[in-house]
C-alpha cells in the first residue's frame, strides 16, 4: 500500500520533504507499492484520496494525523468524490489538525 505525509507546518527530519510541485508530482506518478511520499504540497491531498493512498497529515504539533472515516471531528462520511484539499483548508477535517495556539474546543 502507498502512503502520503503531508506536512502543512512542521519539518520532515528523517529525510528528504518534497517542497516543490514539479517534484511532488512526479513522487505521486512514479510510487509504487509499499512508497512514502513526503511532502509539503496540500493541494496533493486529492490525488493521493482518489489513488487509495494511506494518507497522514502532520499537525501543528508535529504528530501524524491518520485520515480515514469516522476520524473524530468530521461530520460526514469521507467519500472519493469529496475534494479532500478544501475540506482541509475550510477546517473541516477537525481540530486536531490546526496549528499550536489555534484548537478551538
Amino acid at each position: 500500500m502507498k502512503m502520503a505525509m503531508f506536512y502543512p507546518f512542521s519539518d520532515y527530519k528523517d529525510g528528504q520533504l518534497l517542497t516543490g510541485y514539479g517534484e511532488t508530482e512526479f513522487a505521486f506518478d512514479a510510487a509504487k507499492d509499499g512508497d512514502h511520499v513526503h511532502t509539503s504540497q496540500m493541494c496533493f491531498l486529492n490525488k493521493a484520496w482518489e489513488e487509495g493512498y494511506v494518507i497522514f497529515i502532520i499537525n501543528g504539533m508535529g504528530l501524524p494525523v491518520y485520515i480515514h472515516n469516522g476520524m473524530k471531528g468530521v461530520d460526514k462520511e469521507l467519500r472519493k468524490e469529496h475534494n479532500l484539499f478544501l475540506l482541509w483548508a475550510a477546517g473541516a477535517l477537525g481540530n486536531n489538525l490546526l496549528p499550536i495556539g489555534e484548537r478551538v474546543d
